[in-house]
Formats: C-alpha cells, sequence, structure tokens
C-alpha cells in the first residue's frame, strides 16, 4: 500500500509548515536526514579519482564545465571547495543545478549539490534569488524557508494565461474574465477580475513585492512591473 504523507510543521527550529511531513521533517530536511545524517549540515566528499572538466577564470568568477553543454558559475575564491569533483547538470523544472556523485570519507555514496555546498551554512533551502540553478556565486545564494523559495519560483508549466498568478475566468460577468490571484500562508488571496491577461498580472506583480519583498518573483513582460 502507498504511503500517504501529511502536511503539518516541521519539527527543525524556523523551518515551519510544510506540505508534507515524514517523521517530523519536511521533505528538504527528510531527505537531508537519509542522505547526510543531519538536516543542517552536509557531509564532505573524497576527491573524484577521475579526469575533473574546465575551469576557467574570468576575473573575479570561474565558469566550471559541466555535461549537456552547461556552465556553473562561481566565484574565484571558491575553486578549492569544489575543484576536486566532475560536476555534471541536472535539469529540474524550469533550471539547471551542478551536481556531483561520489563517496564521502566513510566510502558511502552521496549526491551532494554544489549550491549546498557554497550557500549559507545551515540553511533551511539554498536558494538562487536570480532563479538560475548555476549561478552559485555567493551574492546569488541566500537561506530560505521552503515557503520563501516557493514565492521564488517562475510560473508552473501548465500555466495557460503566460502570466503568473493569473487564469482565464471564463464563469465570470461582463468584460472583466481574467483572474489574479495569490498564495500566502497557504491561502488563496484573490486580487480581482481584470479586462486582459497584463493587468492580472500587473496585479499579481505588485501583491508579490508588498507581500514576499526579495523572494518575489514578478512575471516577465514590458507591460508588467519589475523588481
Amino acid at each position: 500500500m502507498a504511503r500517504l504523507f501529511k502536511s503539518g510543521n516541521c519539527r527543525v527550529d524556523g523551518c515551519g509548515w510544510s506540505p508534507r511531513v515524514n517523521c517530523g521533517l519536511c521533505n528538504a530536511h527528510y531527505i537531508r536526514m537519509k542522505r547526510h545524517g543531519s538536516v543542517m549540515e552536509t557531509v564532505p566528499l573524497a576527491a573524484s579519482k577521475d579526469r575533473r572538466r574546465k575551469i576557467e577564470i574570468v576575473g573575479d568568477e570561474a565558469r566550471v564545465h559541466l555535461t549537456q553543454g552547461k556552465i556553473a558559475v562561481i566565484d574565484s575564491a571558491d575553486i578549492g571547495l569544489i575543484d576536486m569533483h566532475n560536476w555534471y547538470a541536472v535539469r529540474d523544472h524550469h533550471t539547471f543545478y551542478a551536481v556531483v556523485h561520489a563517496k564521502d570519507e566513510d566510502g558511502v555514496a552521496r549526491r551532494l549539490l554544489m549550491h549546498q555546498v557554497l550557500g549559507p551554512k545551515g540553511a533551511q533551502i539554498v536558494d538562487h534569488a536570480d532563479g538560475d540553478g548555476l549561478n552559485n556565486r555567493r551574492s546569488n545564494l541566500r537561506a530560505a524557508s521552503f515557503a520563501q523559495n516557493q514565492w521564488n519560483k517562475r510560473k508552473a508549466k501548465n500555466n495557460t494565461s503566460g502570466f503568473k498568478g493569473v487564469r482565464y475566468a471564463d464563469w465570470a460577468r461582463g468584460e472583466k474574465k481574467w483572474r489574479a490571484q495569490i498564495m500566502k500562508d497557504h491561502k488563496y488571496i484573490s486580487l480581482g477580475y481584470h479586462l486582459t491577461p497584463e493587468d492580472a498580472a500587473k496585479a499579481y506583480d505588485e501583491a508579490a513585492m508588498r507581500l514576499f519583498s526579495d523572494f518575489a518573483r514578478p512575471n516577465d513582460g514590458p507591460e508588467v512591473c519589475h523588481r
């Protein structure tokens, strides 16, 4: 029988509510516990014995060549933290991440994300401020909660309006058929009905900036407001 997971609060201090809780931990902390034996710390990996991929230094940044023709960008000062491994690219939803599989000091195989290595220590989740999973410069990595990480995501793949937080409301009366809404604290907040999807997107963007501050990800486009 398939196991059913419930929502609830993660037992890690400062984590908060999660839509999926297992053994008292949110999904991010549960996976970290299973992989590393600790919810807050990552485990150092032994250096890879095979050939390293190329790393180019351009000014104060370094470009780490991955698989699939992708390149991860880090601060040149951090090369020593990642150059012992052959990192490869993995796609996840809208972006790619730099990942490595290697053995730890006890010979146990581990999977590690580059931004976990370079991000703030002890962070529940390491969030990319610009949404680019391969931009691993320190200035782009920040500690985030599960909710803050969700606020910073792009629009869903099944979005049909072209704008985040906007849907066509064929049930609405009159000419205003485009509905804008936003989620905060696990509740949807209606932002009204609008004549065009661009107007609805602008309402979403304004609400996101007001509610989510630095973690807001407004829509892209010339007719919508930007940070």
